[in-house]
C-alpha cells in the first residue's frame, strides 16, 4: 500500500483488478463474456487479476466454458477463484489450479487483535465482552470487527458483556446455568420461566439452543480435559452421561428449528423431555452409585491414615 499501483487500486483509479460474484454471474454467457476481454493488456498493472468469488455456483456450462481459459491463460492474467465450498469445483477445475486453503483464527488471535484495536482506538471494554466476540465470530476475524462496529455504535466506547448479548443476541453464562441447574433438579417451570423471559427480552429460540449446547461442550472439557471454567461451577456435580443426554436432545432440537416456525413450543418440549425421560433414571441411578463408591472410596482411604 505504497506505490502507486497500491495505491490507485485502493483508491478504484485502476481497474485491473477485477472481482466477479459468481453466485449472481454463473451463466455461460457472462463467463464468455470474461473469456473475450481476458485477451486485453492491464492498464497501469503487469497483470490484470480477476476474482471470482463464491465460484462454486457456476454452472456446469459455465466452468466448461472456463476451463479452456485456465488451461491456456494470457500471460498477463492470473485468476483467483474463492470458494468455501472447494467439493463443489469440478476436478477437471481444481487440477489446473493452486490450492490454498485457509482455516480459521483462534479465539485467541481474535481476542488479541480487538484488544489492539481497543487500545488503539480508546475504547473501554470488558476482557469477558472481548472474549465473547472472539468466540461468536467463530473463527473469522471479518465477522469479529463486524460485531465488534456494531457494539460501538450501539454502546459508544464504554463497553460491557451485556451490551455484547444485547447486539449478537447471545445469552448471558448465568442464564444458561440457571436453565441447565432447574432441569438438572426436575423444576421445568422454573426452566421455562427464565426460556420465556429470554424470548420477550428478543433472544431467538435457535441461538438460545446453541448457547446451552456451546455452555455443555465447555463442561463437558471441563469434565474430560484438563481447562477449568470457574463460571460452571454451580453445575460442577453434573453426571457425564446427564451431559450426553442433554447434548443428544438439543442437537436434535437443532435440527428440528430449521424445518419449523413453532419455535418455542418445540424448546418447550425439549425441556420437558430433559426432565422426564425414562433414561433419566437409570443415569441418576448410576450417578448414585457412582457417588458411593467415591465415598467408600474416601472412608478406606481415611482409615487407613487412622
Amino acid at each position: 500500500n505504497e506505490c502507486d499501483i497500491c495505491k490507485g487500486l485502493d483508491k478504484g483509479d485502476i481497474s485491473d483488478v477485477i472481482e466477479i460474484d459468481a453466485a449472481s454471474n454463473n451463466g455461460v454467457d457472462e463467463i464468455r463474456d470474461l473469456r473475450d476481454k481476458v485477451k486485453y493488456m492491464p492498464g497501469a498493472s503487469k497483470y490484470k487479476v480477476y476474482i471470482i468469488d463464491e465460484v462454486h455456483m457456476l454452472t456446469t456450462g459455465a466452468f466448461n466454458a472456463l476451463l479452456k481459459t485456465l488451461e491456456e491463460p494470457p500471460k498477463h492474467v492470473i485468476f483467483i477463484l474463492a470458494t468455501t465450498e472447494a467439493y463443489k469445483i469440478p476436478a477437471t477445475i481444481l487440477s489446473r489450479c493452486q490450492r490454498f486453503d485457509f482455516k480459521n483464527l483462534d479465539t485467541d488471535e481474535i481476542y488479541d487483535k480487538l484488544s489492539e484495536i481497543s487500545e488503539k482506538e480508546s475504547i473501554n471494554i470488558d476482557d469477558e465482552a472481548k472474549q465473547m466476540i472472539a468466540v461468536s465470530a467463530e473463527g473469522g476475524m471479518r465477522d469479529a470487527l463486524s460485531l465488534f462496529d456494531q457494539i460501538i455504535s450501539y454502546a459508544g466506547n464504554s463497553i460491557t458483556l451485556d451490551d455484547v448479548h444485547q447486539v449478537s443476541g447471545s445469552v448471558a453464562t448465568n442464564a444458561l446455568i440457571d436453565i441447565l441447574e432447574a432441569l438438572d433438579k426436575k423444576q421445568v417451570q422454573v426452566a421455562l420461566n427464565i426460556l420465556i423471559e429470554l424470548i420477550q427480552s428478543g433472544k431467538e429460540v435457535s441461538r438460545i439452543t446453541s448457547d446451552l449446547i456451546r455452555a455443555l461442550r465447555d463442561l463437558l472439557l471441563e469434565k474430560k480435559t484438563t481447562v477449568k471454567n470457574p463460571k460452571y461451577d454451580r453445575l460442577k456435580h453434573f453426571n457425564v452421561n446427564k451431559i450426553y443426554f442433554y447434548l443428544d436432545i438439543l442437537n436434535k432440537l437443532q435440527n428440528d428449528l430449521k424445518y419449523t416456525h413453532q419455535k418455542r413450543m418445540y424448546i418447550e418440549l425439549a425441556f420437558i423431555k430433559m426432565v422426564d425421560h425414562h433414561m433419566l433414571k437409570q443415569i441418576d441411578y448410576d450417578a448414585e452409585i457412582e457417588n458411593l463408591k467415591l465415598e467408600i472410596q474416601e472412608l478406606k482411604t481415611q482409615a487407613r491414615e487412622i
